[in-house]
């Protein structure tokens, strides 16, 4: 769409070129911007779900440890493994929070430097033909 607007820019063009572009870019955004943000919206709601399931199950695990008295010198089996599902429910809230952040940057990351290409082939063909190279 960038390509066509620049084009149309470039070359002059008439009202009816212009309403060509408008109506692609109406496309892409009806056709793109409803499903990101329905995607969006489920991702949230499912993250925030699964963060609140965490974080209850952690609370639960906190309330049925006891630190003191004899389980502190002598940990039972018992205790251990609730230690270790504190621990394991601590780095999924911790991995959930870093994915739920990183969200889409790895596809706007590839979006650009599929976008790049072609923008770097132009630019190289124009420095050979500004110096005269063969």
């Amino acid at each position: 769409w960038i390509v066509n607007v620049a084009y149309v820019w470039y070359s002059g063009g008439e009202l009816s070129d212009y309403t060509g572009v408008a109506i692609t870019l109406v496309l892409v955004v009806v056709g793109f911007l409803p499903p990101l943000l329905e995607l969006r919206s489920k991702v949230t709601h499912a993250v925030s779900a699964e963060m609140t399931s965490l974080r209850g199950r952690l609370d639960g695990l906190l309330k049925h440890a006891s630190p003191t008295g004899a389980d502190a010198v002598h940990p039972t089996a018992r205790a251990l493994e609730e230690r270790l599902d504190e621990a394991l429910v601590m780095l999924r809230i911790s991995y959930l929070e870093k994915l739920y952040a990183q969200l889409g940057q790895s596809e706007a990351t590839d979006i650009v430097v599929k976008l790049l290409v072609p923008l770097t082939t132009v630019a190289w063909y124009g420095y050979k033909y500004y110096k005269g190279l063969p």
